[in-house]
């Protein structure tokens, strides 16, 4: 009798262990942040948008993408893996053939970093994102704002300064040391082919 007890407490300990909906921070390898994100939510961990070049390349249009995984709530928000999701989104290029890049895919982050009090993510990129910037066919601004815009979409993040390999943000002979803030002004309706 006593080893049917144990037997049944182990079986429904092992069901428990099973059932529990703990996830993992790819970042920082904590467990159980939760599973909302507080952004527009499906029945997994919601969705975010990037913004791409027009078929001009010289508005931004909205992309929507979903999480792979959850980032936490509320005061445990990792903003340093949305942020990295969010730019592996818009890095990798469109889904829509009519909507353009507006990063060269030799882009990557070198690193990324929030700053809470002052809202502001910092990212720094490498030398890719200047890399045959050339070809990509749109303006210099939409390129900026393609990132700026679809991080600042993040609740809690105001600002972004860019940087490449530890330096000011330079595009040609122009410099950009400060941060940036959302402007949705180039953010246009989808222009019909």
């Amino acid at each position: 009798m006593k080893k049917t007890i144990i037997m049944i407490t182990l079986v429904i300990l092992s069901i428990s262990l099973l059932l529990c909906a703990c996830t993992t921070d790819n970042q920082t390898g904590d467990i159980g942040k939760g599973t909302n994100t507080g952004m527009t939510t499906n029945d997994d961990y919601g969705k975010y948008n990037v913004y791409f070049g027009n078929m001009d390349g010289k508005g931004l249009i909205s992309e929507q993408r979903a999480y792979s995984q959850s980032y936490g709530n509320g005061n445990n928000m990792d903003y340093v893996g949305m942020g990295r999701e969010v730019l592996n989104g818009l890095f990798s290029g469109p889904t829509n053939t009519t909507y353009r890049s507006t990063v060269t895919k030799n882009t990557k982050v070198n690193s990324i970093s929030m700053d809470n009090n002052t809202q502001t993510m910092s990212v720094d990129l490498n030398d890719g994102f200047l890399d045959g910037y050339d070809q990509l066919g749109v303006d210099e601004n939409m390129t900026i704002y393609s990132i700026v815009n679809s991080l600042t979409d993040l609740e809690g993040i105001k600002q972004v300064k860019i940087t490449l390999n530890g330096k000011p943000l330079q595009i040609k002979n122009t410099a950009y040391p400060n941060p940036f803030t959302r402007d949705t002004t180039y953010i246009v309706q989808p222009l019909l082919p």
